[in-house]
């Protein structure tokens, strides 16, 4: 029945969707301060923030190739959709695995950002906290790990982005070849001229 979504292309849709959207998120998340800590200034106490792009510069360039890779699944099949769905998975981890190193070990990006905003190269940083960013970060490499292994999986089961207008192209080519036997039979006009032979009008 026309008008109606199948399974597998509900399913690829789906993944695509929560690709990019679990990319997306790492990708806000990384833009926005991860840790804050004290240093010392001139004038006193200084106040000191690095982002999730700052503390760990992988996680959001694995967010730009998830968010590349949640593309190339509407236009890959079976093995390509495997490899996709591998690579995908593979920059799911890292983003994870990044995310729980830079939340767990944020000084060398504080002491850089210290040493921007007092002048002094490797200032001692006070005081560290962390921010809840990390924590959406983490959801989203979660969200691009479990699409890459699903699609390394099932993925060349899904629907493909070309499927509709291959079936449709096949009844048309079928129709194209039945007339052109027709067109090349010699005898596809033969009932013509007997009609014709007889003082028959064969367009009555």
């Amino acid at each position: 029945m026309t008008g109606q979504v199948g399974p597998g292309r509900r399913v690829l849709a789906t993944a695509v969707l929560a690709c990019a959207a679990g990319a997306g998120l790492v990708l806000l998340a990384a833009g926005q301060p991860w840790a804050s800590a004290v240093t010392s200034g001139v004038a006193g106490p200084v106040a000191v923030t690095a982002t999730g792009a700052e503390i760990v510069p992988l996680v959001p360039g694995l967010a730009v190739l998830a968010l590349a890779g949640s593309v190339a699944l509407l236009a890959t099949r079976r093995t390509g959709r495997r490899l996709v769905g591998a690579i995908l998975a593979v920059a799911g981890a890292g983003i994870v695995a990044a995310t729980i190193a830079g939340f767990a070990a944020p000084d060398p990006a504080l002491r850089e950002a210290a040493g921007v905003a007092t002048g002094r190269i490797g200032a001692a940083v006070s005081d560290v906290a962390g921010t809840g960013w990390p924590w959406l970060a983490l959801a989203g490499g979660l969200v691009v790990l479990a699409v890459g292994l699903a699609a390394a999986v099932a993925g060349p089961r899904w629907s493909v982005m070309s499927s509709r207008y291959e079936r449709g192209a096949e009844p048309a080519a079928a129709g194209g070849q039945d007339a052109a036997a027709a067109a090349t039979d010699p005898s596809a006009g033969s009932d013509t001229w007997i009609a014709q032979d007889k003082g028959i009008d064969p367009t009555v």
